[in-house]
């Protein structure tokens, strides 16, 4: 009797750590899902890779407001925007730009494309 007890004990454990991995696993699905959508997140990413590629510059980016993002499939961005650079003489210059950034999982973005107006 008593190792019937231990064995079904030993199985309730075994059932319970099953469906804690599974749950595991879907809120990490969930999380992916809503990263890739996440076109605001899209945005910042753009920002950081074009700070990337000019260090020595002090860059102003507009208000997620005044930019356009569009969703494409396979977790990939289109933003149109524009940044503020300054020049030699320390005044401002606009440089519009279109990205597409794209979501490859574990919170990793990469910045497909990137062309200048």
């Amino acid at each position: 009797m008593f190792q019937k007890q231990v064995l079904l004990l030993l199985l309730v454990f075994l059932l319970i750590g099953v469906v804690s991995v599974l749950r595991t696993e879907q809120l990490s699905e969930d999380t992916e899902r809503k990263r890739c959508s996440n076109s605001t997140l899209a945005y910042l990413m753009v920002q950081g890779s074009l700070r990337e590629r000019q260090p020595q510059y002090d860059l102003n980016f507009p208000r997620r407001t005044e930019i356009s993002v569009k969703r494409m499939p396979a977790c990939r961005h289109e933003i149109t925007a524009y940044y503020m650079a300054p020049d030699e003489s320390g005044k401002y210059l606009r440089f519009d730009y279109t990205a597409v950034m794209h979501y490859t999982g574990n919170n990793y973005w990469e910045l497909e494309s990137l062309a200048t107006k």
